[in-house]
């Protein structure tokens, strides 16, 4: 993947959410119904086979929030048609934005010749064979396409390629490794003259406030405060936020201990990744309605095949707070007691999060934990 595409789509990001006191029996919130840990210990309690630890309540709590989110959704519109699929089509679009705008300012000179190509592998220390000077550049490569339409319209096999050929397809493979890595220093040197580093302003409190907002992504105050700036382009505590959201419970954690070096690195990649869309912008770089439409279509489609398992099973009353958490329960219920792996909701995951009320405590982890022991005691005493 290029440097263009790199900044264009988002970046992984996160922590654990949570914001739960601490003498709460509330492992898990999803909106308005919430995961409690005797609940949740009955449903850990159910799989005799597994010993339960804190990474299995982590692993049930964030099934239960995906399917909690997704229960009120089919309760609101069965089709999922009202869905706010801009967390899979803003990436999408940004990244074709991007390469056009790529495409149009950056032009790099990509033509090797075989003498180029050779002496190239050789200094990389490839064992290579002498070129042959009288062949032109690429014409092995031409008579074995013909060959093998040759072969394709006769129906036989295409004959074995001789060592001549076998080291002109090595030449011919590095040749397009050259050509990216040359594609991608352009970019590099393009993305380097736009934003140049020493013009980038951090706040102090930057670190320690992005931390903080991955633990309460929810949280709306402050979202126009600046984390970093250039003259031209700046990166919001609240659109650092709308990254958290749009993130896995997995992918949150990793930051949940991140340094200040990398908490800036990404920053940076923010700052870039804006900086090339405004350029885009200004420059009338964009998607036709038809594209944009097509992009909508194609994230609709991912999103009804992450759900298709749960049509039926996750559709209760709009607006009953009691309804949807009992099809959970329900749902996950049978997923453990039949030993069956919970069904990821995967990108439909990230849709319903990116606008919704989620937290997770881990506090109350091992209090689960120590509760499905007891209640599958309970229940082989009973047996």
């Amino acid at each position: 993947m290029t440097r263009f595409k790199r900044f264009a789509v988002t970046v992984g990001l996160g922590l654990a959410c949570i914001g739960c006191a601490p003498t709460s029996d509330v492992v898990a919130r999803a909106g308005r119904h919430v995961l409690r840990v005797d609940d949740a210990a009955e449903l850990l309690a159910l799989r005799p086979d597994l010993t339960v630890d804190t990474t299995h309540v982590q692993v049930l709590a964030d099934a239960w929030i995906d399917y909690a989110l997704l229960a009120d959704a089919f309760a609101r519109d069965s089709s999922l048609r009202s869905l706010d699929l801009e967390p899979l089509v803003g990436p999408a679009r940004d990244q074709l934005i991007v390469e056009r705008l790529r495409d149009r300012l950056v032009h790099p000179d990509t033509a090797f010749t075989d003498e180029q190509v050779h002496a190239a592998m050789v200094a990389a220390g490839m064992q290579v064979a002498p070129l042959r000077p009288e062949r032109e550049p690429g014409a092995n490569e031409r008579e074995r396409e013909q060959e093998r339409e040759r072969s394709r319209r006769a129906g036989d096999a295409p004959r074995p390629m001789s060592p001549d050929e076998l080291e002109e397809e090595k030449r011919e493979e590095y040749r397009h490794y050259l050509v990216a890595m040359r594609q991608s220093d352009a970019e590099a040197t393009f993305l380097d003259s736009a934003l140049d580093a020493k013009s980038v302003r951090y706040s102090e409190r930057a670190p320690a406030v992005m931390r903080s907002a991955a633990a309460s992504p929810v949280d709306a105050t402050g979202a126009s405060d600046t984390l970093a700036s250039t003259p031209r382009i700046a990166v919001t505590l609240g659109a650092w936020r709308r990254l958290i959201r749009t993130q896995s419970p997995a992918k949150q954690a990793a930051l949940a201990a991140a340094s200040d070096t990398v908490l800036q690195g990404l920053l940076v990649q923010q700052l870039k990744s804006t900086l090339l869309l405004s350029i885009a912008e200004r420059d009338g770089v964009a998607l036709s309605a038809v594209e944009l439409d097509s992009l909508r279509n194609a994230a609709y489609a991912r999103v009804r095949r992450n759900v298709e398992p749960m049509v039926g099973r996750l559709v209760g009353k709009a607006g009953a707070d009691s309804v949807p958490t009992a099809m959970v329960n329900d749902v996950l219920r049978a997923a453990m007691v039949g030993g069956s792996r919970i069904q990821s909701l995967s990108d439909a995951a990230m849709v319903l999060r990116s606008v919704a009320d989620v937290s997770v405590d881990p506090k109350t982890f091992d209090r689960v934990v120590e509760a499905a022991q007891l209640a599958r005691g309970a229940k082989g005493r009973t047996r």
